[in-house]
């Protein structure tokens, strides 16, 4: 069952019972009473201010369940600047590799527009973000090792979205457990890359996907190959508690 806030439900009352003794006032003094036209206005009234309470409970809820699914995210790991087969830790590329472009994360963001690849002496490529300030990475950790001088960063692909609030269930007078349903969204980065890569070429980018950059973990109900899937609705509950009018996530 969901739940109402008693406040809500008090300030309804109260509304209903200045309303309904004005207006039956009106109706005696005017010598006209017609139980149809007489409480009509009173039950439109009830119904507008609970839809209107209800409404409000409803998007407190979701801006919550947001605030916490938005941390969770599909990221591609990416090297920046100058970089070479010989630099350590740069990711996709190894000691083998004759072209960048042969790797399939820059070949990727390459095609999608969100990086340029140029050659920068034997054996190395300088990889620049399409639309950066000169100056974006100039604040950043710089890995500068064997020639290279490159940043580690990522391009959030996708993160989660809440669809659609199904219920708040009661569990004590200050919290509930929300039932809802939820999907990827894609990003303006995972938009251009589904847009202009092929189902082969997404399937390959696929592996190279995470949800975590420091252990490298994938969210197994991310699949770029396969957005229908993806973007479909998926359910899922989590506890909010109260504070003020607002839920939040209880943690």
């Amino acid at each position: 069952m969901a739940t109402i806030d008693t406040r809500d439900c008090r300030v309804v009352s109260e509304s209903v019972r200045l309303f309904g003794s004005a207006f039956l006032h009106q109706r005696a003094a005017a010598g006209r009473w017609n139980l149809r036209t007489s409480f009509l206005p009173m039950l439109m009234l009830v119904l507008l201010l609970s839809g209107g309470s209800k409404g409000q409970d409803q998007q407190s809820a979701m801006a919550a369940l947001n605030q916490s699914l938005k941390q969770q995210l599909v990221m591609l790991p990416m090297a920046v600047g100058r970089v070479g087969s010989g630099c350590a830790d740069v990711p996709g590329v190894a000691a083998e590799t004759k072209n960048l472009v042969d790797v399939a994360r820059f070949r990727a963001a390459q095609k999608a527009g969100l990086i340029t690849i140029t050659e920068d002496g034997p054996g190395f490529w300088k990889v620049a973000g399409v639309g950066w300030k000169s100056d974006a990475l100039q604040k950043m950790v710089h890995h500068r090792t064997n020639g290279c001088d490159f940043v580690l960063l990522a391009f959030t692909v996708a993160a989660k979205n809440v669809v659609a609030i199904v219920g708040l269930h009661q569990i004590t007078g200050e919290k509930s457990a929300a039932e809802f349903t939820w999907n990827w969204q894609l990003t303006p980065a995972g938009t251009k890359l589904v847009g202009s890569l092929s189902e082969q070429e997404r399937r390959d980018l696929d592996r190279d996907l995470v949800s975590d950059l420091a252990s490298g973990q994938r969210d197994p109900s991310f699949n770029l190959a396969d957005m229908t899937k993806s973007s479909s609705p998926q359910p899922a509950k989590m506890t909010l508690k109260r504070s003020g009018e607002a839920w939040l996530l209880d943690k």
